[in-house]
């Protein structure tokens, strides 16, 4: 016997990582609305019955019924409804191995879908059924890679690095903390310091120390999105002195308060 394998397809599987972070139906009418909305996830839509608009880049767009839509997290954009807007939402995330959401660098797409299509998903969606909770998260895949396919430039999977760098991703996520250093981290993986800050540079392109900056921040969005913890408490989990020096340094990340940031994406949460 003889078993082939491709070592691209073994680890895009290992390091790539797809989850649903919220889902729902939403019977929406002209309290659906917002402005500036720009979100630490992207929305996957399955529009059912009535018209939801979006203004995007000085062009309103309307989403129907007979259409999916993918809006990339970091995508700037007002939302509205003049009547009835029922849809099926997703908020999705697909991380990389180096901390970034691949779909940070996608650009709003759409698709054709019949609506009996949508509404099947509707059933499988509100269904108890493990068999029909797997058809779901097949259609979902299967509609983000249509609307990957539909992107100006498709984006590229770079599945390069070495096991070192991957193990070393793996404990930066499972101890995210602005304390961490990667003297900590070569000592707890068996490594050398300083080789290992030269290979992570090289590999993913960024020092250790701001690689992990940057993943605090988007865990940081993500939790005041998401979770009902309190800013303290949220500064504490991830490893600031005080709340006061994380809304500092929120704040010239984002320019604006982690309050702020959290009252206007609650607002969103539900849509």
């Amino acid at each position: 016997m003889k078993i082939y394998k491709t070592q691209y397809t073994q680890k895009l599987f290992e390091q790539y990582y797809i989850s649903i972070t919220d889902c729902g139906y939403a019977d929406a009418d002209r309290e659906w609305h917002d402005h500036n909305v720009c979100s630490p996830y992207s929305r996957l839509y399955y529009p059912l019955e009535g018209c939801g608009y979006l203004l995007l880049k000085g062009q309103k767009i309307a989403l129907t019924p007979g259409h999916l839509y993918l809006i990339p997290l970091g995508t700037v954009y007002h939302y509205f409804c003049d009547d009835v807007f029922r849809h099926l939402y997703f908020h999705i995330n697909i991380d990389a191995p180096n901390g970034y959401d691949l779909l940070r660098e996608a650009c709003f797409a759409e698709a054709e879908i019949p609506v009996e299509k949508s509404r099947h998903l509707l059933r499988l969606y509100q269904s108890s059924r493990f068999s029909d909770q797997m058809e779901l998260k097949y259609e979902l895949f299967r509609s983000l890679q249509i609307l990957l396919s539909r992107q100006p430039v498709e984006p590229t999977f770079d599945v390069t690095l070495s096991p070192e760098i991957i193990k070393t991703i793996e404990y930066i996520r499972e101890h995210l903390s602005l304390q961490l250093t990667t003297a900590e981290i070569a000592q707890n993986l068996y490594l050398s310091k300083n080789t290992l800050a030269k290979q992570f540079r090289e590999e993913v392109g960024l020092p250790i120390g701001r690689y992990i900056d940057k993943l605090i921040f988007f865990q940081a969005e993500r939790m005041l999105s998401k979770s009902s913890l309190s800013i303290k408490e949220i500064s504490d989990s991830l490893g600031f002195c005080d709340q006061f020096y994380f809304s500092r340094k929120f704040l010239q990340h984002f320019e604006e308060t982690p309050l702020s940031y959290r009252k206007r994406t609650k607002s969103e949460t539900q849509t």
